[in-house]
């Protein structure tokens, strides 16, 4: 029961302290985060400023393990993407790496968007395209840091969508899938056998990453499990990852409004100062060609 009281104290304010600075509002470009200050704001279990907080748990489920990440964050721009180079190209880095260069407190392997030029990809604002279609759930994450989901789209769908959302600037969006919860619901009736291409090795076990809007205000999750790949775990299947997913949730007294799938196996990754946290005993370090991270946003005077 303390526990639980701690994280939702910790979800509810970011922390006041005696430093001197300010919050300041991140470049709305591909532009690095500010760089933060590790050995002053670290804690036990993550990192904490004025701006951020980041809370990292473990966890276990039957034979996987998983880890998670809480985050709290000042400003909507402080969830950001990154890219290893440019889109279209087939250059890619180490999570870590591409984490690193951006001045990201907590990140996450991203879609590897370069892999297909399919979908419908915005960038830090940035339009590239759109060739949605129906074999890849899209999310859309808006200039106030909410979570959008159309799933199975086209074309046409993402331009209603735009049509019917005129205040709301899509500043990053993601083509994988699938969608897990859309407004706190179970986004589709079989997870392992939904439409989209991504899941059509849904009901096998791999490894996985995915991200969460929570209920309240810039709060957030990501969730790597583990997969088969050093012998000693499984890895998930879709409806077990909901279900580790709603098992989180009763365990930290949370409620997760969207949870989407990110690409997994080799590339699921969780990197926190610039080191992978997830996996660590397999050495698995896959290049990627994107991440989604977290940036502080305090500026010391």
């Amino acid at each position: 029961m303390l526990k639980k009281l701690l994280t939702i104290l910790l979800l509810c304010a970011l922390p006041l302290t005696g430093a001197m600075g300010e919050i300041v509002s991140l470049s709305a470009d591909g532009a690095p985060g500010l760089r933060y200050d590790y050995d002053r704001y670290a804690t036990e279990n993550g990192y904490e400023d004025p701006s951020i907080s980041v809370t990292i748990y473990n966890g276990q489920m039957e034979e996987t393990k998983y880890i998670y990440a809480l985050v709290k964050i000042a400003q909507p721009n402080q969830l950001r993407t990154a890219l290893a180079y440019k889109v279209n190209s087939s250059r890619t880095y180490k999570p870590a790496l591409i984490a690193e260069r951006n001045n990201a407190v907590l990140a996450v392997n991203g879609d590897f968007c370069n892999f297909d030029t399919k979908g419908y990809l915005v960038r830090q604002g940035v339009f590239y395209y759109n060739r949605a279609y129906k074999t890849m759930d899209v999310l859309i994450i808006d200039q106030n840091g909410d979570f959008h989901v159309i799933t199975e789209p086209t074309v046409g769908a993402v331009e209603d969508w735009q049509r019917d959302h005129p205040d709301l600037q899509v500043v990053n969006s993601f083509d994988f899938g699938p969608a897990i919860i859309v407004d706190g619901e179970r986004a589709h009736e079989d997870l392992n056998s939904a439409g989209n291409a991504s899941v059509a090795r849904g009901h096998l076990r791999f490894a996985r990453t995915v991200l969460c809007q929570l209920e309240g205000e810039l709060t957030y999750l990501a969730l790597c499990c583990q997969g088969d790949q050093d012998g000693h775990n499984l890895g998930f299947t879709y409806e077990e990852l909901y279900t580790c997913i709603r098992a989180i949730e009763h365990e930290q007294g949370i409620t997760v409004r969207v949870a989407y799938n990110l690409d997994g196996g080799y590339s699921s990754a969780m990197v926190l100062h610039n080191e992978k946290i997830n996996w660590p005993e397999n050495g698995v370090n896959r290049e990627v060609s994107d991440i989604v991270y977290f940036a502080s946003a305090w500026q010391k005077e």
